[in-house]
């Protein structure tokens, strides 16, 4: 996570997480512009892929499903920017 402080601490996490995944197996490389979680637990993703860098889809997720696609690339051996257990403690920290 970017900056100096840690990024799961509750004072100092930043309120969006940027995460870029390796393409790979067909897929683009993306960077992910990752909101906080509210309080049911969805995301504010602002994504960008390398099949068209200009623009920018914006959709809400659950932050289960940002999860689950990190852990699938971490899985499939592509690079993901961010540790997932830190990615993880990240997106929990909502409520603190």
């Amino acid at each position: 996570m970017s900056g100096s402080s840690d990024p799961v601490d509750g004072r100092d996490a930043p309120s969006i997480l940027s995460l870029v995944i390796q393409g790979g197996a067909g897929e683009p490389e993306c960077v992910l512009m990752i909101g906080r979680p509210d309080g049911a637990g969805r995301v504010r993703v602002r994504e960008w892929t390398s099949n068209d860098w200009q623009s920018a889809v914006v959709y809400d997720v659950t932050a289960d499903e940002i999860m689950n696609r990190v852990e699938r690339a971490v899985r499939a051996f592509r690079r993901v920017s961010e540790d997932p257990r830190s990615l993880r403690r990240w997106l929990g920290a909502a409520d603190r």
